[in-house]
């Protein structure tokens, strides 16, 4: 998608108000709301944000320590160039679309630690060498009765899990049937999006569900997640309740991101496996993983 193009979704979509986001260091999600016309006249190149948005970490706190060689001499400026491809309707604010950035420098030159920069370029280093990258998620959270505030007034103490019965069991039915309505409302927004999901269930943990997701080019899963947690986060605040991907709340069984990497050669054939055992390569990239 181009620049004529983009508005002439906008017009088919009826689109007024295009949110930005972009994933820092810490994995935070940020951007802003822009106005239509402020959005088309920053193409191609973006809006502008401070530069300590890579430089502040979950909890808000600036390093001003923090140094990189895209970092000007005093605190300044860094943009958030829209990737035109990305760009989705909201499909419950009628009048919202999204779009994910990349951050670059006030130049438009691509800033080296970017998160989703970094990724394309991995997934790029790999083509060159005759690879295809396949990459599918497994999105596990813990869902609660209480709501955000009413969590934070209690200090986290004893939250009420979405569930059945406590006991650690595994993709219990009954236990799904009490998140069922709010899965319903994360699905029907899913599909508004049109992000593909392939199953949600009762994990391990009390409260404990696991949303997983096709196989796909390694940064539209990336962006697919992103996107996915942002709306299992709004449809709880929607409904009152509370969602969190934090690895170990309760006693028992702790939440993960499983990622499941698959390699093709330049034929299509896994290259992983050669018949039913496990090829060099394999343990060469397996290797590289914890290496990194």
């Amino acid at each position: 998608m181009d620049e004529t193009t983009i508005d002439q979704w906008l017009d088919r979509h009826h689109v007024d108000i295009i949110r930005t986001h972009a994933t820092t260091l810490d994995g935070a999600l940020i951007g802003k709301y822009l106005n239509r016309t402020k959005f088309t006249k920053d193409l191609p190149g973006g809006h502008n944000i401070s530069d300590m948005a890579l430089g502040m970490d979950l909890a808000g706190f600036p390093h001003l320590t923090f140094w990189h060689a895209f970092r000007n001499s005093h605190l300044g400026d860094i943009k958030l160039k829209p990737d035109l491809d990305t760009i989705i309707w909201d499909g419950i604010d009628p009048d919202l679309g999204h779009i994910i950035c990349d951050f670059v420098d006030i130049n438009d030159e691509p800033i080296s630690i970017c998160p989703r920069s970094l990724l394309k370029r991995t997934v790029s280093k790999i083509a060159d060498l005759g690879y295809l990258v396949k990459a599918a998620f497994e999105l596990e959270f813990f869902l609660f009765q209480d709501a955000y505030e009413e969590l934070r007034q209690s200090g986290y103490e004893s939250p009420k899990p979405v569930t059945a019965s406590k006991n650690q069991f595994f993709y219990s039915a009954r236990n799904a049937y009490h998140a069922k309505p709010f899965m319903d409302e994360v699905i029907k927004r899913l599909n508004h999006q049109r992000i593909a999901w392939e199953s949600w269930n009762d994990e391990g943990g009390a409260g404990q569900i696991e949303l997983n997701f096709p196989a796909e080019d390694p940064l539209k899963a990336a962006d697919t997640i992103v996107r996915a947690k942002q709306i299992i986060y709004q449809t709880a605040v929607d409904q009152s309740m509370a969602a969190s991907f934090m690895p170990h709340l309760l006693p028992g069984y702790s939440s993960a991101l499983h990622i499941h990497h698959s390699l093709l050669d330049a034929s299509g054939e896994p290259a992983f496996v050669d018949g039913r055992k496990r090829t060099p390569l394999m343990q060469h990239w397996i290797a590289g993983i914890v290496d990194t």
